[in-house]
């Protein structure tokens, strides 16, 4: 692809992951230790021994700048490393959770773990990290409101998120680590609420994309005098 294009197309995507599976098969190369962070606007050197597949813009003493700044390296990323199975999954109303190193052991480095609460209710669930041990700027836990990865993104942390809060009813956890540095982990406290929320959450949520802007839509909610979007 061609550095600089605003955009890139579904076809150029699936080009670039079906080369990145070849050769990674071919070459035995770890894919998890795959750049996935925001796209890069000129250079961004990154080691060669813990990212080994990432962009020209990211090789120390590089000049060239390619894919350039609108490249979505989370896309590539999800496509060539398929969702682990959880490791953790509770029904449970309450109860706690730990990273994949349980309860004394650190968690591995280039690692890429799974964790979900899905208790038999709709309600609120409010999880607070008591603990949290993590390496800044290159170990990321990403929290989804929903039972999978494709539900509303609630945050990317790297640093502890405190408390967070699903309204849906359920939660998902995904870990990502880089190739060194691993720590303790975490520990977190869940609850669900006994009731649902006096003011629920939109539905029939429409996204409409043009060139660079998009229009969005929602079914009104009854009382609601505002609403937040996150994007």
């Amino acid at each position: 692809a061609e550095d600089g294009l605003a955009w890139f197309t579904n076809a150029q995507y699936a080009s670039v992951a079906n080369l990145v599976n070849f050769i990674s098969s071919a070459e035995s190369v770890q894919k998890l230790k795959m750049y996935n962070g925001p796209p890069v606007n000129g250079l961004l050197p990154l080691s060669n021994s813990c990212y080994k597949i990432k962009g020209h813009q990211h090789y120390p003493s590089n000049t060239h700048v390619d894919p350039g700044p609108f490249f979505d390296w989370e896309r590539l990323y999800r496509m060539v490393n398929p969702f682990p199975a959880p490791t953790f999954t509770s029904t449970a109303l309450n109860g706690t959770f730990y990273d994949a190193g349980g309860v004394a052991g650190n968690y591995t480095d280039a690692s890429h773990s799974t964790f979900l609460i899905d208790p038999v209710t709709t309600n609120p669930i409010r999880v607070t990290f008591s603990s949290w041990n993590v390496e800044t700027n290159n170990d990321f836990l990403l929290i989804y409101d929903g039972a999978n990865n494709n539900s509303r993104l609630i945050g990317k942390y790297s640093t502890n998120p405190g408390t967070v809060v699903a309204y849906s009813g359920a939660i998902f956890f995904e870990f990502r680590s880089d190739c060194a540095s691993n720590q303790a982990g975490w520990v977190a406290n869940w609850t669900t609420d006994i009731a649902a929320p006096s003011c629920q959450s939109p539905s029939n949520l429409i996204i409409t994309p043009q060139a660079l802007t998009a229009t969005i839509s929602w079914n009104a909610v009854a009382g609601a005098t505002s609403y937040n979007i996150r994007y």
